[in-house]
């Protein structure tokens, strides 16, 4: 049976990668299907460091929500109190049971984010829509957000209560 040690598979990979045409032996590529087998503290570490570098890399990426789609707005609004132009933008949103942190991005770039509940709807929307209230200054803030192929909505947090007040 063949052993394969850490510096022969280097050996092989370093063979592959640069393309040699030196023949292998039947041996070597038995040895090169077999898990290596770490005889050495050294190959012990080395395979410890590698592990703590991947996952490194892994943690140190920016976390972006894994639900992503592009996001129209036609009118400017104000979302959670930023005012933001129209144009196309990337709407992710992370929940946590029913409620959302939804946030925009334009071109890669932070632009807004807002806090949510999901509401369940009798209606699944072909396209993503947004609620829009018109306030009485004639702007308009974001209220709701539909996202396609799903019945529910997100309803945004309202930051700015509107007051109604009685006259006496």
């Amino acid at each position: 049976m063949c052993r394969v040690t850490g510096s022969e598979v280097t050996t092989l990979v370093l063979k592959a990668i640069s393309g040699s045409t030196k023949s292998v032996s039947k041996c070597e590529l038995h040895r090169a299907r077999q898990p290596i087998e770490l005889k050495t503290k050294g190959d012990m570490k080395l395979k410890l460091v590698l592990q703590t570098i991947l996952i490194l890399l892994l943690v140190s990426f920016p976390a972006r929500a894994n639900n992503a789609s592009p996001f129209f707005l036609r009118t400017a609004v104000t979302m959670n109190g930023a005012e933001v132009p129209a144009g196309l933008y990337e709407l992710s949103w992370e929940s946590q049971n029913s409620k959302v942190n939804v946030t925009l991005w334009k071109e890669g770039r932070f632009f807004a984010t807002a806090r949510g509940t999901w509401v369940k709807n009798a209606v699944q929307y072909s396209a993503d829509e947004a609620l829009l209230r018109v306030n009485s200054d004639g702007s308009r803030s974001l209220m709701e957000i539909r996202v396609a192929g799903v019945k529910k909505s997100i309803v945004i947090e309202n930051i700015n209560p509107v007051l109604k007040v009685k006259a006496k």
